[in-house]
């Protein structure tokens, strides 16, 4: 046996060996657990990035391939579409939007006067902290580069639907004949129609692309109310009636001509043409004239083409438009008779129109 003293030494180093494997230990366990933290905890903590969304507030949205005007046209949005932005560079927002063969997902530039932001704000495509340094005091200041053209202020295209008033003529030509002692005599009268009244439309624009025009689909109805009827005869005139009615409606195919405009306001020059059907009818009250048949009253069918020549000006949420139009081919019937004598068409009608309307559009 060892002394007392060696004895006390061993148990003592022995001591001290587990103390040191305890703390060994320990350190372990505490820096597994601080590994897992970092795993399992890390990661919840972190914020993602804010998801940012845009609305179109336009019709027809272009999504280009490049921010500018310059770029090419790779996609469109209507309105009231929300799409996510990422980015903005200047005046646009790098957006992502389904392709055209609506197979996958592709990124493109959109106007930010063309959309409104509802969510979180895009980063700029070249942060500050990667833009390249301030130029030297001393060294030669550079040119400014002019801005890119704003561009229109929305896009021609969608549905228009409004109201109008306007006036409108049409002159009716008429034949009789009657069986005299020396033959048959052929007469004519010329019946002129003056109209007041309202006008409801709607329009679809851009039917067609044709290059920089534009091929739209109109469709009218008319109510006349305000106006008489005058007899065209020689040696004077005489009138026929101091009141009557007006109904109608038309289709028209509208080719105009879209002027781009960075100031708010876009102007587009319009030709148009198409059937057009209108009722006049007279009540025959105030009637100068001999014959008798005026003062029961009538009624004349007409059918119609007229040529339109017109402009509209388009603002932000609605049109202004204005038009006239004159007849170029017409055919008429009526249920009156002449003088007691059946009377038919005679070729030579004409007629003229002015129109002021207003729409919103969609």
């Amino acid at each position: 046996m060892g002394s007392p003293a060696s004895e006390r030494s061993q148990v003592a180093t022995g001591a001290d060996n587990i103390v040191r494997k305890e703390g060994v230990l320990a350190f372990k366990k505490c820096f597994l657990g601080i590994l897992a933290v970092s795993v399992f905890i890390l990661p919840w903590g972190m914020a993602a990035p804010p998801v940012v969304k845009v609305r179109v507030i336009v019709a027809v949205a272009n999504i280009r391939a490049e921010a500018g005007y310059a770029g090419a046209i790779i996609a469109h949005a209507t309105k009231g579409t929300v799409l996510e932005a990422d980015t903005q560079q200047g005046e646009w927002y790098r957006v992502k939007i389904l392709s055209t063969d609506k197979t996958n997902m592709i990124s493109g530039f959109i106007n930010i006067s063309t959309v409104e932001l509802i969510q979180g704000q895009p980063a700029p495509l070249n942060p500050p902290s990667l833009q390249p340094p301030a130029a030297p005091a001393d060294s030669p200041a550079r040119p400014a580069v002019p801005p890119a053209p704003a561009g229109p202020p929305t896009a021609y295209g969608g549905w228009t639907a409004g109201v109008g008033a306007g006036t409108m003529s049409y002159m009716t030509s008429w034949e009789y004949s009657v069986l005299e002692d020396y033959g048959r005599t052929y007469y004519h009268r010329w019946h002129l129609f003056s109209r007041t009244g309202l006008t409801g439309f709607a329009e679809k624009r851009q039917l067609l692309k044709l290059g920089p025009l534009a091929l739209n689909l109109r469709g009218e109805v008319h109510l006349g109310f305000l106006g008489g009827t005058d007899l065209d005869l020689e040696p004077a005139d005489a009138h026929i009636s101091d009141g009557g009615s007006a109904f109608g409606f038309d289709v028209l195919l509208k080719l105009a001509y879209p002027i781009p405009s960075s100031s708010g306001v876009a102007f587009a020059p319009y030709f148009a043409t198409g059937p057009q059907y209108y009722i006049l009818s007279s009540n025959g009250v105030g009637n100068e004239f001999y014959d008798a048949e005026y003062s029961k009253g009538w009624t004349e069918n007409v059918i119609a083409i007229p040529l339109c020549f017109g402009a509209d000006i388009d603002f932000k949420g609605f049109s202004l438009g204005l038009e006239y139009r004159h007849v170029i081919v017409a055919y008429a019937s009526t249920d009156l008779e002449v003088s007691g004598y059946e009377t038919w068409f005679y070729a030579g009608q004409s007629g003229s129109a002015f129109h002021v309307h207003l729409g919103l559009r969609f």
